[in-house]
């Protein structure tokens, strides 16, 4: 299988040359293969060759970074029901929740915690806020009803 028919990404896909390497491709892009070098400047062996960068693709990129939305993440119900008991018991002391050995069967940190309590926090936020949509969603259905109703 060729590096370009694995590609998952149109915009690096719609500019990527199959007659050239794959380093000469991201050399091209404006792109790094290995992000733990860097871009660090090396001496061009080749002095004679110019290589023709294609500087509209890492614009490209950003922006469809920027308008990417994160998969929102849910908390299961036994962690909701875990960090509910450790709250109702500590507060907001994440320290005193870790050195719970009841509750904190599995020795989470308190840097652990806090997480799982944020997580909980969003998925609660993202339940109501679905809640209260349909809420007014049947308020308007019901209004509709309602003005049929008077028109008969």
């Amino acid at each position: 299988m060729k590096v370009s028919e694995t590609i998952a990404n149109s915009i690096v896909k719609e500019a990527w040359d199959k007659n050239s390497t794959m380093k000469q491709n991201f050399v091209k892009l404006g792109l790094v293969q290995n992000p733990n070098v860097g871009l660090h400047k090396k001496k061009n062996k080749n002095r004679g060759q110019s290589i023709d960068v294609d500087t509209s693709v890492v614009p490209k990129l950003e922006a469809a970074l920027k308008a990417h939305v994160p998969t929102a993440r849910f908390a299961a119900g036994g962690e909701i029901r875990f960090v509910q008991e450790l709250v109702e018991k500590h507060g907001e002391d994440y320290v005193a929740m870790a050195r719970d050995h009841k509750l904190n069967v599995y020795q989470h940190t308190p840097k652990q915690i806090k997480r799982k309590i944020l997580k909980v926090q969003g998925t609660l936020d993202i339940v109501r806020r679905n809640v209260d949509a349909e809420d007014d969603n049947e308020e308007e259905e019901d209004e509709d009803e309602d003005e049929e109703e008077e028109d008969e």
